[in-house]
Formats: C-alpha cells, structure tokens, sequence
C-alpha cells in the first residue's frame, strides 16, 4: 500500500514539475581546409560553447569548403545555419570596407594588427563593412604574405625587376614598373607574394632568398546574422563573446606555430636564405605602399588609415620612451650600488 502510494506522489510531481529547456540548436560554417590551423580553432570554439553555456547549446561545425561565401552568407540569411568563419579575401567582395585589412605593410606585425583590432581602429573597420544583414563577431587570421626571389627583396627598388606572382599580388599591382622599356622578364626574374605555407608548394630552388615581410594578413572572419544574434539571450551573448575571445588567442597561437614550422621546412628542404626587414625597411616598404592605397582600394576611407598610423606611431613612441626609462633605471641603480 504505501509501496503504491510512494509511487503515486512520483508520478504527479514529475507530471507537475516544469519541462526543461530544450537545447539552443547553432551550426557554425567553416570554410577553411579541413584539419588546418582555422578548422582546429573552430573545433576548440565548438567545444567552449557547449562547455561553458552548461549544455544550454549544442554545437554542430558544417564543413563547407565547396560553397562559396555568397552561398554561405545566403544560408546565414536563411537561418540554416547561424555562425560562418569565412575568408577574408572572398568575403571583402560582399563587405568591401574588409579590403582595408590586406593593404601591403598596413601593420608591420601580427601584434600590432591584433592591437588594432582589439583596442584601436579595428571597431571603425568593422563598422564600415557591416550591413544591416550581417554581424561580424571577429578576425582569425592564418598566417601573413611573405617575399621570395632569387635576391632578397629589402627595399621596394630591389622588387623593381622582380615579377611577383600570383598575378592578384598587390604589391605587383601597385609598386612594380612592369612595363620596363627594353626588358624582358625571363625565368630568374619571377618571385613570390605569397604565405609561407603556400611558398612550400612552389618548385624547388625557384628563389633563393626569403625575406620576412609580414606585409599582407590572410585570414578569416566569424559572422552572424543580425536578426539571429538580436533574438540570443543576453548571457549567451556574454558566453559566446567570451568563447570567441578565447579561440581568437587560440587560432593565433597555432597560426604563428604553423608559420615557425613552415619557415624551418623552406630553410632545411629548401635551403632559402632568410632575411628580416628591419624597422627602417620596414617603414620604407611601407611609404612606398602608402602612395598607392587609394589605387588599390579607391572607395578607402583615408580617414581610417591615418588613425591606424597615427596609433602605430603612438604604440613605438611609448615603447622606445619605456625602453628608455627602464636602461635609465638600470643606469641609475648601478651608480648607486
């Protein structure tokens, strides 16, 4: 009797107890290559949403290498899926304000673009190539441009008789007199303006030399619909803000190990010959290319890139001005001691 009475009450509390929740259902679009830097990054972004919104999320990655992103963007659009990684060089074609970021020797370092995106102009970048449709949530990148030629390629002079490949290269468009009166462009005068990892798919001993410029980023940018992003509680907009901060750092720590790897394969099987572009170098490159950042964007907002130049001053000036106080510091201590 009291066997069945127990079971009574179980019975109507689990009838009058609330249902659960069911699970918010998100698809992340990723278009990278599969097993690369990007698509691990996405996996660990994957597993932080589930983890950290206690299971209120279950998280599928759809593996859409063969799409192109306008498709993506339409099922975006659609609803049918609610996050795209797609990348960068193809989605500037849709939100052409992107194109400011693969300006050549905009930022001297993959620091200094994650300080721009973070802390600087990098939220007037976003808010320039957004639309009504579509949130842009972030930038991962995978790695930068690099130069390669049978001579190291120090100063823009040196790239005066250097044809660069691929013929998209935008420094071949912008910097290069390639209708040399005269010349012929033979075999030794081709080179590369490309990532390192695609440099190790050129044929073996077609340049000798590489130098490290860093001048152009490639990557990938995680976007949303904005309709779908307006409907999602507050707090998982908190988690997912959170998550997507914490695979950014993730996604740039494997990119910058790919590229360490990469540089030990072109230096042991290649046997390339490295140079890094000092400061001055640097800044020379990036002069020249400066000149002709309205050529190869013409709707640029100038505006945008003062500011990023004027922040890249700044940012030097308050690190030689810390250098200099700490060697003074130092100075100091040993005259007393």
């Amino acid at each position: 009797m009291h066997l069945r009475i127990f079971g009574l009450l179980l019975l109507l509390l689990s009838l009058c107890a609330p249902a659960s929740a069911e699970p918010i259902k998100l698809t992340i679009s990723q278009t990278a290559q599969r097993d690369s830097t990007t698509d691990l990054a996405v996996q660990y972004l994957k597993r932080l949403m589930v983890e950290r919104s206690s299971g209120r999320v279950q998280v599928a990655v759809q593996q859409d290498q063969n799409r192109s992103s306008s498709a993506v963007l339409q099922r975006l659009a659609d609803h049918k899926i609610q996050f795209a990684l797609l990348k960068l060089a193809e989605l500037k074609q849709q939100l052409p304000g992107l194109a400011i970021l693969e300006l050549p020797f905009l930022f001297p370092d993959r620091d200094q673009l994650y300080w721009t995106l973070l802390h600087g102009s990098g939220q007037r970048i976003y808010r320039m190539a957004q639309n009504t449709e579509f949130k842009l949530l972030g930038f991962w990148d995978s790695g930068f441009h690099q130069l390669a030629a049978d001579v190291p390629l120090l100063t823009p002079t040196a790239a005066d008789d250097v044809l660069l490949v691929p013929a998209d290269s935008l420094l071949r468009a912008g910097l290069q007199k390639i209708d040399k009166p005269g010349q012929r462009k033979t075999e030794k005068n081709i080179g590369y303006d490309l990532p390192l990892e695609q440099l190790l798919r050129q044929p073996t001993g077609s340049a000798g030399y590489l130098t490290l410029s860093n001048h152009k980023v490639t990557g990938y940018l995680l976007v949303t619909d904005r309709s779908f992003w307006d409907r999602l509680p507050e707090d998982l907009k908190v988690i997912v803000n959170g998550t997507l901060q914490d695979a950014t750092g993730y996604a740039r720590e494997l990119s910058q190990q790919a590229e360490r790897k990469n540089l030990t394969r072109l230096t042991a099987e290649r046997s390339m010959v490295v140079r890094r572009l000092s400061p001055a170098q640097q800044l020379a490159w990036q002069t020249e290319s400066r000149k002709r950042y309205s050529q190869l964007v013409p709707d640029i907002d100038r505006q945008i890139i003062e500011s990023i130049l004027a922040e890249q001053h700044r940012e030097m000036t308050a690190t030689r001005l810390n250098l200099f106080l700490n060697v003074a510091t130092v100075a100091t201590l040993e005259v007393i001691h």
